[in-house]
């Protein structure tokens, strides 16, 4: 029996800001670098189990270098929460039997397009090369739904966004029996079934939000209070999942109880916005999720 719908589809709660990578396509965070505490995290299971199911361990940071990551695994065992991990999967050997064996976990994604951020071939290949052994391992024996991800698509230039993944594509033919005419779907954003429970997915390079940028308009809605809300390592609450610098701080779990700030009357007013198609935020006005694409981006 599937569990009963709760407010929110998923919350995002960052375990660690930290990251062992520098890709291009993130963002700098503006934040101090912190992992947190599990007492801080408990704090946080207390209050989200009752609105959600699912968790997602991501903002930034990269969460397999949480150095209590297991234990924290155990929390969400302990609040009926479901994990979805979000990693670049360049550490996978210091947690995978972790990863390969705990029961809160329903779905792991890999962001693939880190390949292209690793400084040598030689590394490059060493990365594929584990993730992909990972893969397999965890298609044995666990029942983890692994999504294997692409997100560097230009919107205006496919054909060279495929010849750039060419060597990971080849590299997923050779490790896995993906449909035959599947390279050709690649583009269009839709999940692709590789095998059962293994799925690549495909998806625009999107730009993270900033007040510097262009405000591009005032209309449109978005999942974030709707379907989402994040969590960041600092205990901040934002309405989605791309507030990576907590602009749109509507509180903090460690020192008001998160039903009151999603009372609040600045959480109440986006909100109301976004039901009414309305973008009221500067950075959201800002944001150009909303106009490549409508489903949640992370």
């Amino acid at each position: 029996m599937k569990p009963h719908r709760k407010r929110f589809r998923k919350i995002y709660v960052e375990i660690t800001n930290r990251c062992n990578l520098q890709c291009s396509f993130c963002s700098l965070s503006q934040r101090q670098p912190k992992n947190m505490s599990l007492a801080e995290f408990e704090t946080i299971a207390v209050q989200i189990a009752p609105l959600t199911n699912v968790i997602y361990l991501h903002v930034k940071g990269e969460p397999l270098l949480h150095p209590q990551l297991p234990a924290i695994l155990d929390l969400c065992l302990k609040y009926h929460l479901e994990v979805v991990m979000v990693t670049n999967g360049t550490l996978l050997h210091a947690v995978e039997d972790v990863l390969i064996s705990h029961p809160s976990l329903r779905q792991i994604n890999f962001s693939l397009h880190c390949y292209h951020e690793l400084p040598s071939i030689v590394l490059r290949q060493q990365y594929l090369n584990s993730v992909f052994a990972f893969v397999q391992r965890s298609l044995h024996e666990s029942t983890v739904t692994i999504s294997l991800r692409l997100w560097n698509f230009l919107p205006d230039d496919t054909a060279s966004t495929i010849q750039l993944n060419n060597e990971i594509i080849q590299a997923i033919n050779r490790q896995f029996t993906p449909p035959d005419d599947w390279q050709h779907q690649i583009a269009s954003r839709n999940g692709i079934r590789l095998s059962d429970r293994l799925w690549i997915n495909s998806d625009y390079r999107f730009d993270w939000p900033q007040l510097s940028g262009t405000a591009i308009s005032t209309n449109g809605t978005c999942d974030g209070l709707r379907n989402q809300i994040a969590v960041l390592s600092n205990g901040t609450i934002v309405p989605c999942c791309l507030d990576t610098d907590g602009i749109l701080a509507l509180g903090n779990i460690f020192e008001h109880p998160l039903e009151s700030i999603l009372n609040n009357s600045r959480t109440q007013a986006i909100l109301q916005g976004f039901r009414h198609a309305k973008r009221i935020e500067p950075l959201c006005q800002r944001c150009t999720f909303f106009s490549i694409k409508q489903k949640s981006p992370i």
